[in-house]
């Protein structure tokens, strides 16, 4: 190859990568700061819920269900903080969409929490129970007698019912 070949293809070369970063400096972004925030949202959203069912991984429970209800709680201030007028049109979308999201999981929560209600008469010292989980949990060691204690009274209780 010549040397006048090469420095013209050099140029082309050149020439089009100058355009191309000139035509992307000027170009319009994907997502303004905005549709991100509201994306970004939606994702911390289901991040903190997952680890919140890692967490609480009892759902059956006074403390699954008065956690999750703060947390959709809290999450319906967050949304209400929000400035629904001023998001574009996608923005507002995209809020109904996770306002939608998280009251379709309190809908679930209150139906999972009356199916716990109806059934919790029948079932043994939950208070125990949970102190057990929960100690099992935090990785205390526990006294196996004390242990072998709780479960014969639970069994027990049961079999009374």
């Amino acid at each position: 190859m010549s040397m006048n070949k090469i420095l013209k293809s050099s140029a082309v070369v050149l020439f089009t990568y100058i355009i191309l970063c000139a035509s992307l400096a000027n170009a319009t972004p994907l997502f303004t700061a905005e549709e991100s925030n509201i994306k970004q949202l939606i994702y911390i959203f289901d991040e903190d819920r997952s680890v919140l069912n890692r967490r609480y991984s009892v759902q059956n429970s006074d403390e699954y269900f008065e956690r999750f209800e703060r947390f959709y709680s809290d999450w319906h201030d967050r949304l209400d903080a929000i400035d629904f007028d001023n998001l574009s049109h996608r923005n507002q979308v995209d809020f109904h969409l996770l306002k939608s999201h998280i009251d379709r999981h309190v809908y679930f929560l209150d139906q999972s929490k009356q199916e716990f209600e109806s059934v919790r008469d029948w079932l043994p010292d939950l208070d125990d129970i949970m102190e057990f989980i929960n100690d099992r949990r935090s990785g205390k060691q526990p006294n196996a007698q004390q242990a072998a204690n709780r479960m014969d009274n639970w069994s027990r209780e049961i079999g009374e019912l």
